[in-house]
């Protein structure tokens, strides 16, 4: 990069600490085509996002500039949209013949690149996703009742931001934050659609204590032909996260040519009838191979300390390798077929 656009890209990356706003009050927002909220970012995509890019532009070219990570807090593998290692800039900015910046999604840009000094604040009822305790059955989700509860006009924080020419474009004007965000509501259920598969996982698993029990048996040091013998591709986790997770949490599989609602309600369906089912259950059975009790993962799992949660953890199942094979060959196994063949999975 040239010393011109470094200065640009740093400037670009300080952002100021939003503050909530109503959707009455009145916001000065323009855009001079600068480019610089596309510098040195990365927007995580939800279905919603991805379908409308496929559309646009025909899912293969999508897929090339998609990466998959894991996130800091969730555990879970995320997708993005990242900048390009190159230039810094999303690989969907072109510069125009009169030295401006454009994106070539247009309108099918992602819901966060269309509110850049906007940052939606979506009040879930945080309840609806709650873990269903392992001897409870996790009841089916009223789509209907859940699309029509979080109405827009009912569920939406506004939280202004000041991200480079935010609020210092040439052409700035003054709209109400409502007018500001009409677009977002031409599209409510389908964004809604997108939160309620992201967050339907979380009703069958303890998403958080999953994760960590694979990441610690993914990097114990200890006993390692024993945890391969065992789980064999637990032992990865990268693998099985994304196994898991990938066609449900994520969501890309979808057809451009088809209703994005159709497709997310039976897709919907099909997490609550076999993917999740089978998920809480080696759930339920791998937490019983390593502890019965709970006593010890949930003394590991909550520690904030990964290294010293790894510590423990390694000298847990190197204390316990016997026990731990017991459960998995007398307890885990057998129960697990004979559970799945009931449930018809």
């Amino acid at each position: 990069m040239t010393d011109d656009l470094q200065q640009f890209v740093a400037e670009m990356s300080n952002t100021k600490t939003p503050k909530e706003v109503k959707s009455t009050d009145t916001i000065h927002v323009g855009c001079d085509n600068c480019g610089s909220c596309c510098i040195d970012t990365t927007m995580k995509l939800s279905a919603f996002d991805i379908y409308r890019i496929a559309k646009k532009t025909g899912m293969k070219k999508t897929a090339d500039n998609l990466t998959f990570y894991f996130g800091d807090n969730s555990h879970l593998p995320v997708i993005g949209l990242f900048a390009s290692e190159n230039n810094h800039m999303c690989p969907y900015l072109k510069a125009t013949n009169s030295g401006d910046y454009e994106c070539v999604l247009g309108d099918d840009k992602p819901s966060a690149c269309t509110h850049p000094f906007i940052a939606l604040g979506i009040m879930f009822n945080q309840k609806e996703f709650n873990f269903v305790p392992l001897d409870q059955k996790v009841p089916k989700m009223d789509i209907e009742k859940f699309l029509s509860d979080h109405d827009i006009d009912n569920t939406l924080k506004y939280y202004l931001t000041e991200r480079g020419c935010a609020c210092n474009a040439s052409n700035k004007k003054d709209v109400t934050v409502a007018e500001y965000m009409q677009y977002r509501k031409k599209c409510d259920r389908e964004q809604n659609l997108s939160t309620l598969v992201s967050m339907l996982i979380n009703r069958y698993i303890d998403v958080y204590k999953f994760t960590r029990l694979l990441y610690l048996a993914d990097h114990s040091s200890v006993n390692e032909k024993s945890m391969k013998s065992l789980f064999g591709e637990i032992s990865s986790y990268d693998k099985i996260t994304r196994a898991m997770f990938s066609d449900a949490y994520l969501y890309t599989d979808i057809d451009s040519d088809k209703s994005f609602e159709e497709q997310t309600i039976a897709h919907i369906h099909y997490l609550e009838d076999k993917k999740y089912p089978l998920l809480r259950l080696l759930y339920k059975y791998l937490f019983r191979v390593f502890d019965s009790s709970n006593v010890f993962l949930n003394e590991i799992l909550n520690t904030d300390d990964i290294e010293l949660a790894q510590e423990r953890f390694d000298n847990y199942f190197s204390s316990n390798i016997e026990t731990i094979k017991k459960h998995f060959y007398t307890d885990m196994m057998p129960n697990m077929v004979k559970e799945m063949k009931e449930m018809h999975i």
